[in-house]
């Protein structure tokens, strides 16, 4: 394979062309040179990490027998992107009495994180994250925004078996937003469908603790938002 001398070791090269380059090498059994292709166009010098980069870069780590540097890239780019696929491949290459707790690991990683929205679609989306979703909704409650419609649905849908109580602050959070920007009739309609099934959950919860149980939350938007007829035409014959 011919190359400039520019690019011979890397040097300068994109991260999507650095990747093109090292796949290239892989399959000719060149996994050396593929690694310094890539190490030449890092997306560490991006803020947006590059998939085809750091498959290759596994793919060329698993090559040169670097087992440990592998399994640590795929930590690594798990805790950049939360892509399960990541995690799955970290987890399967790991004896079976240690991939339970280092799946553990992630979910704690994944819990902590900063962006509350990012980090419940995984725990939502991961087959053992859901109790860890729930926790999670109730610890940082006062993060919440309903703005997030499609996320807290979906929340509400897969916690409301087994966690009312998440389940039922997901569904506040979307009567919350609605409230408070006035959407159309389709959204107080949706809003007032929130608040029934809240009411209907509330049956199940034994233990608010700080939480506002629904007829002290009921009580709080009649006052705060008396004046929203559009929502309250829609909630009355729900028998709100």
């Amino acid at each position: 394979m011919a190359t400039s001398p520019s690019t011979a070791n890397g040097s300068g090269a994109f991260p999507r062309i650095a990747a093109g380059i090292a796949q290239r090498l892989l399959k000719v059994g060149r996994p050396e040179e593929a690694l310094r292709f890539l190490r030449g166009g890092s997306p560490e010098r991006s803020p947006w990490p590059v998939l085809d980069w750091e498959e290759a870069q596994i793919a060329a780590l698993e090559a040169l027998g670097r087992t440990d540097e592998a399994q640590a890239a795929r930590w690594h780019w798990f805790e950049q992107t939360l892509m399960e696929t990541y995690l799955r491949d970290d987890l399967q290459q790991l004896p079976a009495f240690e991939d339970g707790e280092a799946e553990q690991r992630a979910i704690d990683f994944v819990a902590a994180r900063p962006d509350l929205f990012e980090a419940l679609s995984f725990l939502l989306d991961w087959p053992t994250g859901l109790n860890r979703a729930a926790q999670v909704i109730v610890q940082r409650r006062a993060e919440l925004n309903g703005a997030h419609e499609e996320l807290f649905d979906a929340a509400a849908e897969r916690l409301i078996a087994d966690h009312p109580l998440a389940a039922t602050l997901a569904l506040r959070c979307m009567v919350d937003f609605a409230l408070t920007n006035g959407y159309s009739s389709q959204y107080a309609a949706a809003a007032a469908g929130h608040l029934h099934t809240c009411q209907l959950l509330s049956s199940r919860i034994s233990d608010w603790g700080e939480i506002p149980p629904h007829e002290a939350y009921l009580a709080a938007i009649r006052s705060t938002h008396a004046r929203k007829r559009g929502f309250w035409s829609k909630a009355r014959p729900l028998g709100l």
